[in-house]
């Protein structure tokens, strides 16, 4: 199986999230964005969930599915006995969408974007590739060891079918299919070529093949339409030829000639079908609208109309439109800066081939910057001058009501003595709440961008959020930082037990070979002396070892402890009523 993009975005099919998947060495992070009638200016910017996987587990692919409940109904009936024996059945799901992951570790994730959580987790025998939510909304479609394909229930996890192919070919893409007049199964399935196969009673199955034409690829991707579930759209890799198929009709193959090869989704529009007419949306170098009608003399349809993306200013920058956003009477263009989705409303209007949609784009500084907020940065380095808690309250209250922002950030760098910031930020739960919301803005903001920074502005935060963390918390202008905060904090303790271990590593290093520049041998010293050097040597080197894992031991005990108090700080609200 091919393997999937750093970066890939998915709309789920009621139009409501976006899912953004971030796939990096050592992030695996899902972004979630609502897209439905609330989508706003905001909301093109803020997730309203993320969930961030472990660095080793890896996706392998996903799919959106919206459970049919009266499915769970029938399911649980049926699991009744066995979860009896087996254990408790998962959790119900809500009707809402979710997004199914599967994992290389064979696992299988539902998270839920409406709740921003990992709502069921479960175990396969295999890898499952190429996963398709099924026609019945309540099961879930997979590739296993690229030769057979299996159905499993979204509600026990349970394998429902397997079907292994004919000959045993390999499968790149499978698209299972509803029929309401057969009780046999049928499964189209993708790879150098389509078939549709049907699995019934009989051990053989029956195989269809659909003819292909100017393609001598893979089929990596099988779309159904929306208005009529027998009509398919099969893409091939690196290909710019989308064929079009009647699942009843095999002598049915209608062509679309995309702008170009790299053709980053597809899929037909939800009002697509007037009479035998259609429309499918692909989005590749422009963004590629057809109109056509099923015939079966092969015919090749160019696009009906081209949407391209303009920069702007920025004319050397090009971009493309990943995705497009089907809205009542409008289109919204979905397009990546970096690993950042992006949102443009676009309409079309009149009779044009060709629409333009002008971009508000600024290129990003691609050299390291310095983190700054409105102007102000946070200084390299400082020279610490604890003063007393009267003095520093009163330079903290004048730099605040100034407006002096850089003056309180080097007021907190340079004042690391954790009792006096305990009683000094005590003192402003007696003057102007803005002075106190200010601060909190200020250092929260740094600490997020860089919390496994040590430095004394991770103790001041920690006494705000100990001491006033609930009136924070009543603010809702403030609901930003403290999700900004958490997000950095939580980036920050995962990312800890790496340069710890690797710290240790460096040191127990540095000690080894420090052993071996002092080591001296004398061939005209006795043998009795030779051995009393040797065990000299080795206990030394066991020293230092055991000297380098206790700096490394007491590091570690004191930015968790930090980080932690933060994290507590912002959910322990009896402890901040007592200090308060």
């Amino acid at each position: 199986m091919s393997t999937m993009k750093e970066v890939v975005g998915s709309l789920d099919p009621t139009n409501t999230y976006y899912a953004n998947i971030i796939l990096k060495s050592g992030r695996n992070e899902l972004q979630f964005y609502q897209v439905d009638g609330s989508f706003s200016e905001k909301s093109r910017t803020t997730t309203i969930s993320r969930i961030e996987l472990q660095s080793d587990e890896k996706i392998c692919s996903f799919c959106w599915v919206v459970p049919n409940l009266s499915q769970e109904n029938s399911t649980r009936r049926r699991s009744k006995r066995k979860a009896a024996s087996d254990g408790p059945v998962s959790p119900s799901l809500d009707s809402t969408p979710n997004l199914v992951v599967s994992l290389e570790n064979s696992d299988i994730l539902f998270i839920s974007p409406s709740r921003g959580t990992i709502t069921q987790r479960f175990t396969y025998s295999n890898p499952l590739f190429g996963i398709v939510s099924g026609s019945d909304d309540g099961s879930i479609w997979g590739i296993a060891n690229s030769t057979f394909v299996v159905q499993i229930s979204i509600f026990n996890g349970e394998e429902t079918r397997r079907y292994t192919l004919p000959n045993k070919q390999k499968v790149r893409s499978i698209l299972p299919i509803e029929d309401a007049q057969s009780s046999a199964q049928k499964v189209a399935i993708g790879s150098k070529g389509l078939q549709v196969v049907e699995f019934g009673r009989s051990k053989k199955a029956k195989v269809i093949d659909f003819p292909q034409k100017n393609i001598n690829k893979e089929f990596h991707s099988i779309i159904r339409s929306s208005s009529d579930p027998n009509i398919v759209a099969a893409i091939a890799e690196d290909s710019d030829v989308i064929s079009i198929y009647d699942l009843n009709n095999p002598e049915v193959l209608t062509l679309l000639q995309a702008s170009s090869s790299n053709i980053e989704s597809a899929h037909f529009m939800k009002n697509s079908s007037s009479g035998d007419g259609y429309t499918l949306v692909a989005c590749n170098i422009t963004t590629d609208f057809f109109s056509f009608k099923l015939s079966g003399d092969q015919a090749i349809v160019s696009p009906t109309l081209k949407v391209k993306a303009n920069a702007g200013s920025s004319s050397n920058v090009n971009i493309a439109f990943s995705d497009i956003i089907e809205k009542e009477d409008e289109f919204i263009g979905v397009w990546y800066d970096k690993f950042e989705p992006k949102f443009t409303n676009f309409v079309l209007e009149g009779n044009s081939k060709e629409v333009n949609v002008d971009i508000n784009y600024e290129k990003k500084n691609n050299e390291i910057v310095e983190q700054k907020r409105n102007g102000i940065a946070v200084p390299q380095s400082i020279q610490i001058k604890n003063i007393s808690v009267k003095e520093l309250y009163e330079k903290l209250n004048s730099s605040l009501n100034s407006e002096d922002d850089q003056e309180t950030l080097n007021i907190c760098h340079s004042n690391d003595n954790e009792e006096n910031i305990k009683d000094t930020v005590k003192m402003f739960s007696k003057v102007d709440d803005q002075c106190l919301l200010k601060l909190f803005d200020i250092i929260s903001f740094h600490v997020s961008n860089n919390p496994s920074k040590n430095s004394s502005l991770a103790v001041w935060l920690k006494w705000i959020l100990l001491i006033h963390g609930r009136f924070i918390a009543e603010f809702p202008n403030q609901n930003e930082n403290l999700r900004r905060l958490s997000e950095g904090l939580s980036d920050g303790m995962k990312l800890m037990p790496r340069l710890l271990t690797l710290k240790g590593r460096l040191q127990l290093l540095q000690t080894q070979i420090s052993i071996r520049k002092n080591e001296t041998f004398s061939d005209d010293a006795a043998e009795d002396e030779e051995q009393v050097v040797e065990v000299n040597d080795i206990h030394q080197s066991s020293n230092n070892q055991s000297s380098a894992y206790d700096e490394v031991d007491a590091e570690a005990y004191s930015v968790s402890d930090i980080a932690n108090d933060n994290l507590a700080g912002t959910s322990d609200n009896e402890s901040m009523d007592e200090d308060e």
